[in-house]
Parts: C-alpha cells; structure tokens; sequence
C-alpha cells in the first residue's frame, strides 16, 4: 500500500517493514525484518515483541538506540522496566520542564545563547551542544542535548543522565549500523523487488536477513576466538540461537518448501499489471 518514504520526503507504493539489529564488535547481525501491515499490530508494538524474543533466547544487550518515530512512552516504559539504557532523536515538538514551565525543545534551544554551548568536533564537523538534565513530558527524567550544526538542529535525549553529551551522540550514531543493513538489503535485490502476495513477502522477510545473518557469523574466524568475546554483545549465544533458526527453517522448507516456492514463483511471475513489462525482465533474473 501507500507509505511515508522519508528519504524522498513523499508516499510512494510499497511495503513497509520492522527492522532491527543486534550490533558488537564483531558485526552487525539482524535480528528482525518484519512486514507491517495496516491490520496488524504498530511498528512499536512489533519491536517489543522482537526485544522480548531476544531477551527470552539470552541475547545481551545494554542499549537501545532509535529514531524519532519509535520515540514513544509504551517502548520507554518496556525499556526501564527491562533496564536497558537508552537514547533517541527527538522532534522539536517535545515539551520538557525548564524554569517551572513546560517549553517545546525548539523554544528552548532559540533562548540559548552560543556561548552557553559546549563545541565539538564529531567526523570533522564542528557543532554546538548544551545538555540539560530534567523532565520531559510523558517520559520522565532525562538528559536532553541540543545539537547546533552549520544547517541543522537536532535533539537527542538518553535516560542515562550520567553520560557526557560526547558519549550520548556517539552511542546514537551507532544506530547507522541499521542503514547500513537496510543498504546491503537493497543492493541485494530488495530496492527491486516487485512481489504481490503476502505469503512470498513474509518470506523474503524471513530469509534475507537469515542469509545476512549467517554471512555474518560465518565471518567469525574461529570458536576460540568468539568465545572471548564480553558481555554485551551477541556471543556465543547468538550463534547457537542462529543455528536453531536455520534448523527449524530447513524443517519448514522439508514440510511445506513445495507450497512456499509455488507461492514465490507465482508472485514473481505475475506482477501488478502497472509493473508488467517495467520490471519484468529483471525480476526474471532474481
């Protein structure tokens, strides 16, 4: 159906997923890929879930970092309650508690005076950063740091109030690991991919972030070596977690792989009749 593509800042027809990744020093492994549907369960309520699966099977993890459109109190509250530190984008709207009234982040940053802000060099760029820790409306105590840059303004807030304002930006940036998924996803075929039916979507859901996954652990040279990996980070957890899945997806494709690939070929075979003859003669090579 129709969805928001920020990156080209218009709707466009298409699919929608959940993505998230689990990401160490040793890489960056999915954890989820998720097609979203209208009827289905919110974007944040599928994410939840995904932590909750990943919690029941072991997984380490200390931090959790998003973007502003998962900035929400139902995610914050499974997060303090799970104890997991945490840090995201803010919008401008956001309203926090400053000399005993509730202001919105941008009419805060608008009364702050450059010489009140710390500079930093971040990739070498040069910005401009106040932290103030108090309350934010829904949330509850944070730390809110104003971003200024030579063409932008943003606003990170943590729940680590502990944190310097360095610490905060660099934990955040860690969320590019994410993108960095999303482009190997396109390049692998999915920024072309034309299925119609949602059984063959749901499965190339489940398989594309299997393959990357698997790519990933194959790189780990050798056992000894993953086993000195510390604590919060995949470890050896994951790689027996993900040895399960390939079981129990080669179980599925023994009992039902005749009816999966059906519905696969057929998709690929039969496009919307606004994509035939666009993108059908490379939809026959994938």
């Amino acid at each position: 159906g129709w969805v928001f593509d920020h990156s080209e800042g218009r709707s466009v027809y298409g699919m929608q997923y959940a993505t998230a990744v689990i990401s160490g020093i040793e890489g960056i492994f999915p954890l989820n890929l998720d097609l979203k549907t209208k009827k289905g369960p919110s974007k944040i309520v599928m994410q939840i879930a995904v932590m909750k699966r990943a919690i029941t099977a072991g997984l380490e993890f200390s931090t959790v970092v998003f973007d502003s459109w998962y900035f929400a109190s139902r995610l914050i509250l499974f997060l303090e309650r799970e104890k997991k530190d945490w840090v995201t984008e803010a919008k401008s709207n956001r309203k926090i508690y400053v000399d005993g009234r509730w202001v919105r982040l941008k009419d805060y940053a608008d009364s702050l005076n450059i010489r009140d802000m710390t500079a930093y060099s971040i990739d070498g760029e040069s910005y401009f950063m106040k932290s103030i820790t108090t309350g934010m409306r829904n949330v509850g105590k944070v730390q809110v740091i104003v971003s200024r840059g030579l063409n932008s303004e943003k606003f990170f807030v943590t729940n680590r109030i502990d944190w310097k304002p360095r610490k905060v930006i660099d934990q955040y940036l860690r969320r590019w690991d994410i993108e960095v998924f999303h482009r190997e996803l396109k390049q692998d075929g999915l920024g072309h991919l034309y299925q119609r039916t949602h059984e063959s979507l749901l499965g190339t859901a489940k398989l594309s972030p299997l393959g990357a996954l698997l790519l990933e652990i194959s790189a780990i040279r050798s056992l000894e070596s993953h086993l000195k990996i510390g604590k919060g980070t995949p470890g050896l957890r994951f790689r027996s977690i993900a040895m399960r899945v390939l079981v129990d997806l080669l179980k599925a494709m023994e009992n039902h792989g005749k009816e999966f690939l059906d519905a696969l070929l057929e998709s690929i075979r039969k496009p919307y009749k606004s994509t035939m003859g666009v993108m059908g003669g490379q939809i026959a090579k994938l």
